[in-house]
């Protein structure tokens, strides 16, 4: 069991490190499409504006 241990501890530091870079990769893209859809929502109200 002792030998079991520090592979289990391992095992749940590289799970924790993945999920945490898979959360932030899909955070950093939801920011970037957010900040898309507001510039071309700004920019269509803009135009609008225009008219």
């Amino acid at each position: 069991m002792d030998g079991l241990l520090p592979y289990l501890l391992v095992l749940v530091i590289v799970r924790g490190l993945v999920c945490f870079v898979f959360i932030h990769s899909t955070v950093s893209l939801l920011t970037q499409l957010a900040e898309k859809r507001l510039s071309s929502f700004s920019r269509a109200l803009g135009l609008e504006g225009n008219y």
